[in-house]
């Protein structure tokens, strides 16, 4: 069944057998999203792609007041899908992390957008990430980077001062703080708004 942004929002806001048949049609959505993002050698992959899904739904099922039509429903619903995934897998890589895999003076790439084209929304979040890259490489110190990278990792500041050498807690916080101010005013400086900055990453 083909549906328009309002009808998903009706449909699935109304408990009963319309909710049952437009979740039934968005966790299909999800999958089909899911599975174009995700890579063909992780592991157990079909679970963990069910496993986001039924958690996805629930979350874009209580989510529907946040909608707010920048791009379409189903392209708005799977980017949550696919948020939930990429924040499960770094979970789960932090678990066996090599601390000493991110206090390498490297590079600290950004995902790349795919389909940016697609909406004002995603032309937003590709010039952001666009000025974030180049801030990171022009801006911020090796401290910084290697910081932002175990936080982008999912390291809490607690393990990320026990593990990097010679550096306390408050000093991660202090790091963690002006790297984000750096980020912020290297943003601003490019001219993009801190609305535009909240927009871009609001689904």
């Amino acid at each position: 069944m083909e549906r328009d942004d309002a009808s998903w929002i009706d449909h699935l806001a109304s408990p009963g057998s319309s909710q049952d048949a437009a979740l039934l049609d968005l966790r299909k959505i999800l999958r089909r999203g899911l599975d174009g993002a995700l890579g063909r050698r992780l592991s157990q992959r079909e679970a963990f792609i069910e496993d986001v899904v039924q958690e996805a739904s629930m979350k874009v099922l209580g989510s529907l007041e946040t909608f707010q039509g920048r791009s379409r429903f189903t392209t708005w619903a799977v980017a949550i899908a696919v948020r939930q995934a990429m924040g499960e897998l770094r979970r789960r890589r932090t678990r066996d992390l090599s601390f000493e895999s991110l206090v390498e003076d490297r590079e600290l790439r950004l995902p790349a957008e795919e389909g940016s084209e697609s909406s004002d929304g995603d032309l937003d979040r590709s010039k952001v990430l666009q000025v974030l890259q180049r801030v990171i490489d022009d801006r911020l110190t090796a401290k910084q980077r290697t910081v932002l990278r175990a936080k982008l990792e999912g390291l809490e500041q607690s393990e990320i001062a026990r593990r990097l050498p010679g550096v306390k807690r408050n000093a991660v916080y202090k790091l963690a703080h002006d790297a984000r101010k750096s980020l912020k005013r290297g943003l601003l400086e490019a001219g993009i708004s801190e609305d535009t900055i909240r927009h871009a990453f609001d689904f």
